[in-house]
């Protein structure tokens, strides 16, 4: 069996800006390829290649051009020289409606709590603080991309979700019967020692995530310290500088921000609304306790891993509350240490990926090639 991965762009590029959902889909591609099944990965880049992860798993980065129009038939004339069973995405993107133009099986991987609405794009453009004549000159663009994903969604062959609410709403929106396959993550054998008390987020700083919001938390917990990690719009967290308790360390490697989670104790999420992100999973991992705004992902309450809150205020709560009481912050932290290697294991996940793509082809013998 071959399997091809569409992909807007590739996590061991240079080039590339690396979001949750990039991860996770070359996280997959590498535990099915050392299963002996062919992947072979498309995506953009600013620098054309084509290179091998291992034998099973080739890498091909097609020329990314400013058009999001020219990218897509790029794409397309590209993958129409392949040869392979089935097709793996994940997000809304042009990419699933290339899956189904392919007229191969294809498997649709919703990334965010909202992923799965239709009209998102446009729903996102009438919300935004863009002006009227930015909003005008976009709207058949995004028009176009909702209905080409749309199609995209309709057709595939499986859905995959996060958590029971997008579970939900593939029922709800696209009659389909999802399959709940949480992130994979390697698993923390040893909880880390906590000493200084830090809150940390991490993320890609832009509008829907309001990195702001962080800030101005940490503006009111002085005595507290406070460190970010990401990369973006830095126009969002103007004046950080000023203040004595706050560090921002900017874009890191993976590896590095595993390192600087393994010392703090809290992670907020301050997003509108994503998915449960890469950053949160990795944080309870190293035993942070997350506090969410606007989600609580199926997960955080249900098994007393974290806090879902309403309110900048709230929030601020919850941070003095754990601060304040040591005992009830380590029940939590080794709760989430535990829940969390558990729930979101490479091999055990990655298994569960497996077993999809085998059944969705149970005529092929996946070892023959």
């Amino acid at each position: 069996m071959k399997v091809l991965f569409l992909s807007e762009n590739y996590y061991n590029d240079e080039y590339a800006n690396i979001t949750g959902s990039i991860y996770q889909s070359y996280l997959i591609a590498k535990y099915i390829s050392e299963k002996n099944l062919k992947v072979v990965y498309v995506s953009l880049s600013k620098k054309e290649r084509s290179f091998k992860e291992n034998e099973n798993f080739e890498v091909f980065l097609i020329k990314e051009r400013n058009n999001i129009f020219l990218n897509f038939l790029n794409v397309l004339k590209f993958v129409k020289k392949l040869d392979f069973d089935i097709v793996y995405t994940r997000g809304r993107s042009y990419l699933v409606f290339i899956a189904y133009l392919t007229g191969k099986p294809y498997i649709f991987n919703s990334n965010a709590q909202e992923g799965l609405r239709k009209f998102k794009h446009i729903s996102k453009l009438f919300f935004s603080k863009r002006n009227l004549l930015k909003k005008l000159i976009l709207f058949f663009p995004f028009l176009i991309i909702d209905f080409l994903v749309q199609i995209g969604i309709k057709h595939s062959k499986l859905i995959i979700v996060q958590n029971e609410y997008q579970k939900e709403e593939a029922k709800r929106i696209w009659k389909k019967d999802a399959i709940i396959i949480p992130n994979l993550q390697f698993k923390v054998n040893t909880y880390p020692q906590k000493i200084e008390k830090i809150v940390i987020w991490v993320g890609v700083i832009t509008k829907w995530k309001q990195p702001e919001l962080f800030l101005e938390i940490a503006k009111k917990l002085k005595n507290y310290k406070f460190k970010m990690i990401g990369y973006g719009d830095l126009n969002l967290i103007k004046g950080y500088e000023k203040l004595e308790n706050f560090e921002f360390l900017g874009k890191l490697k993976n590896e590095d921000v595993n390192k600087e989670l393994e010392k703090s104790w809290i992670i907020l999420n301050t997003s509108i609304g994503e998915g449960i992100s890469n950053a949160i999973i990795q944080a309870m991992m190293r035993g942070n306790v997350p506090i969410c705004l606007n989600d609580d992902y199926s997960i955080l309450e249900k098994y007393k891993v974290g806090f879902f809150v309403k309110s900048i205020n709230e929030m601020l709560e919850k941070i003095k509350y754990l601060f304040e009481n040591e005992e009830v912050f380590f029940e939590y932290s080794k709760r989430a240490f535990e829940f969390a290697n558990d729930y979101f294991d490479y091999e055990k996940n990655g298994q569960k990926y497996l077993n999809c793509l085998k059944s969705l082809l149970p005529h092929l013998n996946y070892y023959q090639f």
